[in-house]
């Protein structure tokens, strides 16, 4: 089967005829705007949630977890999104520490078709320290408090 290779406006064409919803490019902000001083649970309410989706691991949240399965790792995000949506913890402008690294990437849909991408971020020898959130236009900090790693099955 050949490839056929289509030039940009061919692919314009294909594209409007598609009827493809334009690419949104607003996810990239640091500035908390509308979400400053909310909870998680106040800038994404649990129960709109459709679906949470894990797109990246880094190798060390395996290596310590020691996971071998998909059903040692679910108890784990369980257990950190509960501490998140029940946290008080308030949103903010958002950075990175010098120690701080992302240790998964997430989306998160709602029923309403709204679209989250969630980064948990801490240092390499501790649990996370915060949730990088980012929705359209705005992009927040959420601390973390206190989580600790459940157990991972032997």
């Amino acid at each position: 089967m050949a490839i056929a290779w289509l030039s940009m406006s061919s692919l314009a064409v294909v594209a409007a005829e598609a009827k493809l919803p334009p690419v949104e490019t607003n996810f990239g902000s640091m500035t908390a705007g509308a979400w400053n001083g909310k909870t998680l649970a106040s800038i994404v309410p649990p129960q709109t949630i459709s679906r949470i989706v894990l797109l990246e691991e880094t190798v060390w949240i395996i290596e310590k977890l020691r996971l071998n399965s998909p059903n040692e790792t679910q108890p784990i995000y369980d257990a950190l999104f509960a501490q998140l949506f029940a946290s008080d913890a308030k949103a903010g402008d958002w950075g990175l520490g010098g120690n701080e690294s992302t240790l998964c990437k997430l989306i998160i849909l709602t029923h309403d078709a709204q679209v989250f991408y969630i980064e948990i971020v801490g240092s390499r020898s501790d649990s996370p320290t915060a949730v990088l959130i980012h929705g359209s236009g705005n992009g927040a900090r959420i601390n973390v408090a206190n989580f600790k790693w459940p157990k991972a099955k032997r």
